[in-house]
């Protein structure tokens, strides 16, 4: 499998601009197979809420409710739900029971952030 997914990669890379007639770039084609082999993975998106302008937060959730449905995957959003602003905060609390289990809101104290970063060894 490490060979055919090596090999894909390697083809990607070396179609490069080319165009097929009625198909396009190949390019696009590889990346589907690609994307056809995800099945039972665990995938973590992190920092979801600096993602780029033209992706929709709710094609981000989408392809998330996609990933667990159709290829039974596991998939941890890691974002920080206070910066989502607009939009992006409404759909986000529309859709984030659909798509996400359960939600985990790690805030610590300072006194906990610094028990994490230093032990029982405060420098001070």
């Amino acid at each position: 499998f490490r060979s055919w997914k090596s090999s894909l990669r390697k083809a990607t890379m070396a179609a490069g601009s080319a165009e097929v007639p009625w198909i396009g770039s190949p390019d696009v084609l590889l990346r589907a197979f690609g994307f056809a082999e995800i099945f039972e993975y665990l995938i973590c998106l992190d920092d979801i809420e600096r993602r780029s302008t033209g992706l929709d937060l709710a094609d981000v959730l989408g392809l998330i409710a996609s990933l667990q449905e159709e290829k039974r995957c596991r998939v941890v959003g890691i974002l920080n739900t206070d910066a989502l602003e607009g939009t992006d905060r409404d759909v986000f609390a529309r859709y984030k029971e659909k798509v996400f289990g359960c939600e985990i809101t790690f805030d610590p104290s300072p006194a906990e952030c610094a028990q994490i970063a230093f032990g029982d060894s405060a420098p001070w």
